[in-house]
């Protein structure tokens, strides 16, 4: 197992989320989105990765499949901030302020939204 992120990923995880991610940087969206689907399948209980396809899906401007991946990272870890974050942008984007609002309760609450801010 190799730590990436300080996640322990196995070898071929850890080169397909470094290719995503350079693909990222390159602002090849489509590409790097493929790569961290296929990540998911290899890591299916990983947080970061539908995180990852959010963030893509959100430079996309594919705003639903943004939510449902910020969702699916939710649903492995409820207080993932960036997946809370990229969800609120996501509805934001689509006019759905009330529901882009929803989970923020968590960011108010804590200690968690000044590390974000600052």
């Amino acid at each position: 197992q190799f730590l990436y992120m300080y996640q322990p990923f196995s070898l071929s995880t850890c080169i397909t989320i470094i290719q995503g991610n350079q693909l990222f940087s390159a602002k090849q969206y489509e590409q790097a989105l493929a790569l961290y689907e296929q990540a998911i399948e290899l890591d299916p209980n990983n947080h970061i990765l539908p995180a990852n396809c959010a963030q893509c899906c959100l430079n996309l401007k594919k705003y639903d499949k943004a939510i449902s991946y910020s969702n699916a990272a939710l649903s492995i870890d409820p207080t993932y901030v960036k997946a809370l974050l990229r969800r609120a942008a996501a509805y934001s984007a689509l006019g759905k302020h009330e529901q882009a609002i929803e989970g923020t309760d968590y960011l108010l609450m804590s200690d968690i939204i000044l590390a974000v801010v600052t």
